[in-house]
C-alpha cells in the first residue's frame, strides 16, 4: 500500500487503544459476510501500524486472505473510535519474530499461559471514524 493511504493517530486515540484490553475487529468474505471477533493481544508498533496476534483466528483469517479490508472498534464510554485498514499476514520473517516475541514476553509477564502464536496480522492505518455517543461527532471521519 503507498504510504500516501495511510494514515497516523494522534496521542489521544493511541492513548485509549493502549488503555483498552478488548476490541472488536471486522473482516468480510468475498460475498460481503461480515465477520466480527474480540482480540486482546494488540500492540500499537508505531502511529500507523498495528500488529494483532493469531492464536485462534479461522473465519477471519480467511477473510482477509480473501481482501485484506479490516476495521477495529475501540471504546471506553463515552468516546470511541473506528479504526479502518488493509491487514497483511505474516507466519516467518522480522514481523513475525518480533511480534511473537513481544506477545510471549508479555503474557509471561502477566503470568498468562504462553499460546502458540500463528501469525502476526499487521495492520496498516487508512481511516479513523468516531463512534462516540454524540450528535456532533458520530460516524464522522476524523482522519
Amino acid at each position: 500500500m503507498p504510504r500516501s493511504d495511510i494514515v497516523k493517530l494522534p496521542e489521544k486515540i493511541k492513548a485509549i487503544f493502549d488503555t483498552i484490553p478488548v476490541m472488536a475487529l471486522a473482516t468480510t468474505d468475498a460475498e460481503g459476510t461480515p465477520n466480527v471477533v474480540a482480540v486482546g493481544s494488540k500492540r500499537l508498533v508505531n502511529d500507523d501500524t498495528i500488529w494483532i496476534i493469531d492464536a485462534y483466528l479461522g473465519k477471519t483469517l480467511e477473510n482477509i486472505k480473501t481482501n485484506g479490508k479490516i476495521a477495529l472498534a475501540m471504546w471506553i464510554p463515552p468516546e470511541g473510535y473506528q479504526i479502518k485498514g488493509v491487514g497483511y499476514y505474516y507466519t516467518e520473517g522480522e514481523i513475525y519474530d518480533s511480534g511473537k516475541d513481544w506477545v510471549t514476553d508479555l503474557w509471561i509477564s502477566k503470568g498468562k499461559k504462553v499460546k502458540k502464536v500463528k501469525g502476526i496480522l499487521e495492520v496498516k492505518i487508512s481511516e479513523v471514524y468516531s463512534i462516540s455517543g454524540n450528535y456532533q461527532e458520530a460516524g464522522q471521519r476524523l482522519l
